[in-house]
């Protein structure tokens, strides 16, 4: 290999050598400009965010609005005082306290005898032809428009007074099957029907049923013979007093819970940081109201009045298992207005059974005055508020991430899911313009309530949906927590003004029962009940206007709210939320399906 070879190969390795560290050069160059570029944007978007934030929590404070998260720390509390610390009490109504755990309050009831009684048998004669009463309790025409309402008089009448029951059987006071006779019926038509025609006789006689309009989906009917039928209940009943002998399996723990209670109390002990605080035991308080509503209400139909207003008042006090300890979220107000349904529920099975006397509807009435479910959820809000402010401010990444991030297991997953990417990646100042987004939001929404009249506007919470809806319509870097941070507030705030609307209408229910029984009938206008049946008159949770209310011709009375839509529909109640009015059930009950 001559010089010139060898010289210009050397000259090509130095060539390659140079522009491979040129190369490298660039890229160290670029990597850095990149990093510093990076450095400085999340410096920037820090700074951007902190100053939004702290400007917009000054101009909040400035108007009201508290930030100071140990400020609603519950203090310790002497052990002999709180609820939590009386036997057993950890263990049934602590999140995560005892894994494992049974119910205490629920027992097994099992139905003696024939649950699946007959209720009647029908036979089909012509039109127009003679024929002999005998024992046939009721002669009916198929074509006749009263015929519904008639057979669903005789079905009543041979069933007796009812109540439904959640967790088990119906229940009904006399005893299966030998108090149940099977009503006689001639029904009178020009041809023998079919099953499916004598089943329009329930669904027509469902939409004037006395009580629970539903009753028809219970009832069979079935062909018997050429021109007779037979009518049984589809599902068992079971008679009161075999449930209340069950039932006793609970009393021991309902004993120790009213002792408990009596406790002024309820501090649950654990870490109050925001999100991991200690939790009531949701499941376990509801599964207690469930059963004692059950119970009082089976008291009820059996004339137990006394016996069932201490169960009730028992499902009250309940609420404070959720809402002594202030960090209140809003899982557990939404908890309370569900268990305050079923008291409710219970004060109106008393009354269409005319089964409450005046001590028990004067007690009612002072218990239902303390009921304020839309300040409760107001508040509920406003600390969920607060925690979501404090977690993103004083909680590490992977603290935030265990609450807010993806559930993700592997890395392609987060690549894929912007969300995720996001919170991974997100400078802090993202997340305090997410806290600016969600804290301006809820102060919208909750302005919508007003907690201390006990009002609601849906129009200003229909305006801070929309709201809501515009800044979550588009994927953003400001928003994207806020998504999730955001509660489902609408739904929220229907159900609580709703359950509120019937708190408000039972205490005008149990003045009117009380004026009813002390007077005769009821009074023309709710106006004649101040004061000496209902010391202050409950007004309309969506208006603050007075409640509707008229007399009706069979010696009843029509109560309503104009519900959500801020209409009144005169009376009518719909399926959903938003719809129709919002209805207190003021009729009586001869027996009820």
């Amino acid at each position: 290999m001559n010089d010139s070879t060898t010289t210009a190969k050397g000259m090509e390795s130095v060539t390659k050598r140079g522009s491979a560290w040129r190369w490298a050069r660039r890229t160290l160059l670029s990597l850095a400009l990149l990093a510093t570029l990076t450095g400085v944007f999340y410096t920037v978007e820090n700074w951007r965010g902190r100053h939004a934030w702290n400007r917009y929590r000054h101009e909040a404070e400035l108007r009201g609005r508290t930030f100071d998260w140990q400020a609603l720390i519950p203090p310790p509390v002497p052990d002999d005082q709180n609820v939590f610390k009386a036997p057993n009490m950890t263990d049934w109504f602590v999140r995560d306290s005892l894994q494992g755990k049974t119910n205490p309050f629920s027992f097994s009831p099992v139905t003696s005898g024939n649950s699946h009684p007959s209720l009647a048998e029908i036979t089909v004669v012509p039109s127009g032809t003679q024929h002999g009463r005998g024992e046939t309790n009721r002669v009916l025409q198929l074509d006749d428009p009263r015929a519904a309402i008639e057979f669903r008089k005789i079905i009543e009448a041979t069933v007796g007074p009812c109540i439904g029951a959640a967790r088990s059987e119906d229940l009904l006071t006399r005893r299966l099957p030998e108090e149940i006779r099977p009503a006689q019926i001639l029904l009178e038509a020009k041809d023998v029907p079919t099953v499916a025609a004598l089943a329009a006789l329930t669904t027509n006689a469902a939409a004037s049923a006395t009580l629970r309009p539903h009753w028809a989906r219970f009832i069979d009917i079935k062909a018997a013979g050429s021109n007779s039928f037979t009518v049984t209940l589809r599902t068992p009943l079971m008679p009161a007093s075999d449930y209340l002998k069950h039932a006793d399996a609970m009393t021991a723990n309902l004993d120790l819970l009213r002792k408990a209670l009596e406790r002024p109390y309820a501090r649950m002990e654990g870490d109050y940081r925001p999100f991991g605080r200690p939790m009531p035991d949701f499941v376990q308080i509801r599964s207690a109201a469930q059963g004692l509503a059950e119970r009082a209400s089976t008291e009820l139909l059996l004339g137990q009045s006394q016996e069932a207003w201490h169960d009730l008042s028992l499902i009250r006090d309940l609420c404070r298992l959720l809402r002594s300890d202030k960090p209140t979220t809003l899982v557990a107000g939404m908890i309370e207005v569900a268990v305050t349904g079923l008291y409710m529920q219970v004060i109106q099975d008393g009354l269409r059974l005319d089964a409450w006397h005046e001590p028990e509807l004067a007690a009612i009435e002072k218990q239902l005055a303390e009921i304020r479910l839309l300040g409760t959820v107001a508040a509920a809000l406003d600390r969920e508020r607060v925690a979501v402010s404090e977690l993103i401010e004083n909680s590490t990444r992977a603290e935030r991430a265990k609450i807010f991030g993806s559930r993700s297991r592997n890395f392609w997953d987060k690549v894929t899911d912007p969300d995720t990417l996001l919170f991974e990646l997100a400078p802090r100042g993202w997340l305090y313009q997410n806290m600016v987004v969600v804290d301006l939001l809820e102060e919208k929404m909750t302005a919508a309530i007003d907690a201390t009249n006990g009002i609601v506007r849906p129009r200003e919470v229909e305006s801070a949906k929309g709201a809501a809806m515009k800044s979550f319509d588009h994927f953003g870097p400001y928003t994207f927590l806020a998504k999730r941070a955001t509660p489902n507030f609408i739904r929220a705030t229907q159900t609580t003004a709703r359950n509120q609307a019937l708190v408000n209408e039972a205490i005008i229910a149990c003045g009117l029962e009380r004026f009813r029984l002390a007077r005769g009938s009821y009074p023309q206008t709710v106006e004649e009940l101040s004061p000496d049946f209902v010391k202050q008159l409950p007004r309309d949770v969506v208006n603050g206007e007075p409640l509707k209310y008229s007399r009706t011709a069979d010696g009843g009375y029509l109560l309503y709210s104009i519900g959500w839509n801020e209409k009144d529909d005169g009376g009518k109640s719909a399926k959903s939320l938003e719809e129709g009015d919002w209805v207190w059930d003021g009729r009586k009950a001869s027996g009820v399906l």
